[in-house]
């Protein structure tokens, strides 16, 4: 393999922190993007959860942590190891969440969002030990107000709409619930302010509605043509999509000049993405896998992580960081939104970065799917595992260093009529 080397790899990681001085204050619209999904309808009756990330802090990394009851891997801001974004734990529990500003108010005291997640992670094995932790702090208090979706290693997929003292339970694997098997969510609650609204189909005057919408017809559209949901289908479409409601923007399309990324799944603000997928009953847990895409996922590539390899003494020695491939994903990203709007993007040459990308992506899957295969029948040791990641971050890494940047300036693309 060829020596990494792009020498702005490492001041980009300086400039990070100014870019995100200027979203603080230019961005405002914060949100997420998320769907758990049933086993019952995944090929290999596996649940899975997908989250899109938007906020204004790019700086996002993959993150162990061994200071609590149970060791878990999460996704967190690169100075921030208080709260967790989305991540899991070596029982196989996962949980993520997205912001969802109209459920109610009701405590000043208690977690928020992200500290909640770390706390729900380091002591929770199940969905029904997280229901159990959102009892409790019924009666205590959170700041909490979100939309969390879990799964475990007992196949349980559940959203719930989680306020400062109250909380609703959606579970995907119940029929009458979620009928085809899976639950949406955007930055907005089924339970909250505006029930009329949203059963009269008014989700376009929702903050959030269009993404929520898009998303539900993408996983309904999935499986009506297949049958199933698949982890590879939220990695390569769903993360990626850039549908504004007019224009359709997904590999293998025809693409138009420019997009507005300010209700697309993929956002101008979309910092990351993950997608966990769970073990069937009896496997262990330890194969509990979570796809990570650092940085803006139009421009990223996924890279599988276990909580295993947090038990290996080499961890500290990892030569791939993921904070490198964040940077390197923001580099690009930045050479393909138009200079004097940062919410517009500039397609010309979308294709050619996902020549790379997504044909790096695709070996990582196939290689992954492969070993998780044999993984399955005796399960390896933490060394063979963190062994296998590194190399898979390596070659994410390297397709991202491949990517051409410096002329990637486009002028100004008029939109096809």
């Amino acid at each position: 393999m060829a020596k990494l080397n792009r020498g702005s790899v490492h001041a980009i990681l300086g400039m990070l922190g100014l870019v995100c001085a200027f979203f603080s204050v230019q961005t405002r619209c914060m949100g997420c993007t998320i769907a758990v999904v049933s086993g019952r309808v995944t090929p290999d009756q596996r649940p899975l959860l997908w989250k899109n990330r938007d906020t204004s802090t790019r700086e996002n990394d993959v993150r162990y942590f061994d200071d609590g009851e149970l060791q878990c891997v999460a996704v967190v801001d690169q100075h921030d190891s208080d709260r967790i974004w989305m991540g899991m734990n070596e029982a196989g529990f996962c949980i993520e969440n997205s912001l969802s500003k109209d459920l109610p108010r009701g405590s000043s005291r208690g977690y928020g969002n992200g500290r909640f997640m770390k706390q729900a992670l380091q002591t929770c094995r199940t969905a029904a030990d997280f229901e159990t932790l959102l009892d409790r702090t019924n009666q205590s208090g959170r700041r909490t107000r979100a939309n969390f979706a879990v799964i475990d290693a007992e196949g349980a997929a559940v959203l719930y709409e989680a306020g400062h003292r109250s909380f609703a339970k959606f579970d995907a694997n119940d029929p009458q619930t979620a009928p085809e098997g899976f639950i949406v969510r955007s930055n907005f609650s089924m339970t909250a302010s505006k029930p009329k609204a949203l059963k009269l189909g008014g989700f376009e005057k929702v903050y959030s509605g269009n993404r929520y919408l898009r998303a539900e017809r993408l996983l309904r559209q999935e499986l009506e043509q297949t049958g199933t949901i698949d982890y590879r289908f939220f990695l390569e479409t769903c993360s990626r999509d850039l549908s504004d409601g007019i224009n359709v923007v997904t590999p293998n399309r025809k693409l138009m000049p420019v997009v507005d990324t300010r209700s697309t799944i993929n956002r101008f603000n979309t910092v990351s993405a993950a997608v966990f997928q769970g073990v069937r009953d009896g496997e262990s847990s330890d194969l509990t896998t979570m796809w990570t895409m650092l940085g803006e996922p139009v421009f990223s590539v996924a890279v599988p992580f276990w909580v295993n390899t947090a038990r290996s003494k080499r961890l500290a020695e990892r030569k791939i960081k993921m904070d490198h491939l964040c940077a390197a994903v923001y580099e690009i990203r930045q050479a393909n939104y138009a200079s004097d709007n940062e919410q517009i993007l500039q397609t010309r040459h979308l294709n050619q970065i996902w020549s790379r990308t997504i044909r790096a992506e695709k070996e990582i899957v196939d290689r992954t799917t492969v070993q998780l295969s044999q993984w399955r029948k005796t399960t390896p040791p933490a060394h063979t595992l963190l062994k296998f990641q590194e190399a898979m971050a390596a070659i994410a890494l390297q397709a991202l260093l491949d990517v051409p940047v410096g002329d990637a300036t486009v002028e100004p693309a008029i939109a096809e009529n």
